[in-house]
Order: C-alpha cells, then sequence, then structure tokens
C-alpha cells in the first residue's frame, strides 16, 4: 500500500499515457477537417453568419491545441501558429 504522496501504481501512468496518446490520435486526425470547415466557410455568402462560423471554429482549434501544449505533446509550427487559429494560412482573400 502506498503512502499519502506516493507515486501512483505503474498501472496508473500506463492507463494515463495510452489516454493521452489517443487524444493526440483524435486532435491529429480532426484537425484536416477544421482546414476543411475554413474552406467551406469562404462558400457562405451572408458575412455576418461567416465571421460567427469561423469563431465557432477557432474556438474548437484553440480549446484543441491548448489541450496539447498542457499535455506537453510538441506541436508543429504549422499548426501553433495564430494565422491557423484565425484560419488565415491559405491563401484566403480576407485580410488577416
Amino acid at each position: 500500500m502506498l503512502g499519502a504522496g506516493g507515486p501512483p501504481p505503474p498501472q496508473f501512468g500506463l492507463s494515463n499515457s495510452a489516454a493521452i496518446r489517443a487524444e493526440i490520435g483524435r486532435f491529429e486526425s480532426v484537425h484536416p477537417n477544421i482546414y476543411a470547415i475554413y474552406d467551406l466557410i469562404e462558400r457562405v455568402e451572408d458575412l455576418a453568419l461567416q465571421s460567427q462560423i469561423r469563431e465557432h471554429v477557432i474556438s474548437i482549434e484553440a480549446f484543441s491545441v491548448a489541450f496539447l501544449r498542457w499535455i506537453g505533446k510538441p506541436l508543429s509550427p504549422r499548426v501553433s501558429s495564430p494565422k491557423v487559429l484565425r484560419g488565415c494560412d491559405r491563401g484566403a482573400s480576407r485580410s488577416c
């Protein structure tokens, strides 16, 4: 039996590592879809609606990036770039 403040049992650490790896995998599989959403946003004619949708997507993306930073996962410069968080790195016509 471990005393208070002792290290967790080894299997606890392994299950956390597996959970973190699973979250990283989910993020990496979803991120291309986030870029696709930014492309679709450009096709929305209503600029106010376009802006609202973009803000929601930015929030989702920012949460995902913040989570990966929190767990210590190194990010590529492209993923951690503020331009990516604003959806401005793909040659969009709008100014960023």
